[in-house]
């Protein structure tokens, strides 16, 4: 497995498959997160709102886009669970997609991750990175709500 840069829309192999698979999960929890602090996810700050896309969430997925997903896919495929094999062409364009046993390597690696204690991240906090996730969403909801006037990114080490 080689990484020879970005590719989407489609993804031209699997690791770019795996990352966007591995995206979508994730901005699926940061859509939840952002809905249970009763944020709309699809305003965002970053990211524009003029299309049917979750812009918030996807202006929060951007500070754990690499500690958790780019770090799975490479653990992934530095220990072999994740292959060439792992993909194949897509039957509607010319990318490649992950077949199941690629998407439940993905997931078990996102699932693992995600539960992860880890400290320091966030001043005087800790707990999973999933936790801490549901925290940033707190965060935001508090600072976009006027209830805090700062905001904290996080600092992943």
């Amino acid at each position: 497995m080689r990484f020879d840069g970005r590719s989407r829309r489609p993804p031209q192999d699997v690791f770019n498959a795996a990352l966007s698979y591995g995206y979508a999960i994730l901005l699926g929890e940061c859509v939840s997160a952002l809905a249970a602090c009763g944020l709309e996810p699809s305003l965002g700050m970053l990211h524009t709102d003029d299309d049917a896309r979750p812009s918030l969430a996807l202006d929060l997925i951007e500070e754990f886009r690499p500690y958790v997903v780019d770090q799975v896919v490479v653990q992934l495929c530095r220990k072999g669970a994740l292959t060439a094999d792992h993909g194949g062409p897509s039957a509607n364009s010319s990318g490649v997609f992950l077949a199941r046993p690629g998407k439940q390597a993905l997931v078990d690696g996102y699932e693992r991750r995600m539960i992860q204690v880890t400290r320091g991240a966030s001043p005087g906090f800790s707990g999973s990175i999933r936790r801490h996730l549901y925290r940033q969403a707190q965060l935001l909801a508090g600072f976009i709500m006027g209830q805090s006037d700062e905001w904290l990114g996080l600092s992943w080490r």
